[in-house]
């Protein structure tokens, strides 16, 4: 179970992947700024707003080599990872 939790009015603005990098950020829209970061999973970094206790964006490294069945699992967010590849 998560710390942290996502604003239910939250959807995502954005998100980025550097294929270089095999690095996805994603980006949430809720006007709330980041003042801290965990890595509550190996290699996957949530940004938090620790006065809210709300998750602004998600960083997910080596993306390409994970399960996307078990990211939707870890991260709690509607997102269909498999478009990001396509």
């Amino acid at each position: 179970m998560l710390k942290y939790s996502i604003k239910p009015s939250s959807k995502i603005s954005n998100f980025y992947y550097d294929k270089e990098h095999d690095l996805l950020s994603i980006f949430l829209k809720n006007n709330i700024q980041p003042t801290t970061t965990d890595e509550p999973f190996d290699d996957i970094y949530f940004f938090i707003n620790e006065t809210k206790n709300i998750i602004t964006s998600i960083e997910i490294w080596h993306f390409s080599k994970r399960n996307i069945n078990v990211l939707k699992k870890k991260i709690p967010i509607n997102f269909d990872f498999s478009t990001v590849l396509a």
